[in-house]
């Protein structure tokens, strides 16, 4: 696995770990439309009583090209939103919850080494939920 699919995985994991502390369901990470036109992934599903929250992670170990948050492109935001309208197409089980799409940033310090087995927590220099971060019409 390469550093930045290693970086991503982790960034994956810590966010779900924020979420779950803040007293969500992990529901499902890394899901993808593998069927007919590929639409996008969703980097991480979680659900809190009638909320349903579909997590985009942005994860970075150097500002210089920009902040994590700052990584995500009208298109993106496109993508993100066409696999939130088919996740629920594929599973009326959630018709009744409320969705929404945070956008969990995560900058590490720069002297991070990354590797698949180390655990980056303790370079996390800051991580934000930025909630409602994309608008589902």
């Amino acid at each position: 696995m390469t550093n930045e699919k290693t970086l991503g995985a982790w960034g994956e994991h810590y966010a779900a770990r924020l979420y779950q502390k803040a007293g969500f369901q992990i529901l499902v990470s890394n899901s993808f439309n593998r069927t007919g036109k590929q639409m996008g992934e969703i980097d991480v599903i979680v659900k809190r009583d009638k909320l349903l929250v579909f997590v985009e992670v942005k994860t970075r170990i150097s500002a210089r090209f920009g902040l994590p948050e700052e990584s995500i492109s009208y298109a993106k935001k496109q993508r993100l939103i066409r696999s939130v309208q088919w996740f629920l197409s594929k599973n009326p089980e959630f018709a009744m919850n409320r969705p929404r799409i945070d956008v969990c940033a995560i900058l590490l310090a720069e002297s991070v080494k990354v590797s698949e087995n180390r655990n980056l927590d303790n370079f996390v220099k800051y991580s934000k939920i930025y909630t409602n971060a994309v608008e589902l019409n």
